[in-house]
């Protein structure tokens, strides 16, 4: 019980990090493709 909770927390804090990295690299590279997909 104690080990699904955790699965679901540790996700929902690595999935903004990942889109705050995608955005900065989509910024640097200048595309705007890459970024609406990012979005996504």
């Amino acid at each position: 019980m104690s080990g699904v909770p955790n699965l679901q927390f540790g996700r929902g804090v690595r999935f903004p990090c990942i889109r705050k990295i995608a955005k900065l690299q989509v910024w640097h590279s200048g595309g705007t493709d890459t970024f609406l997909i990012s979005d996504m």
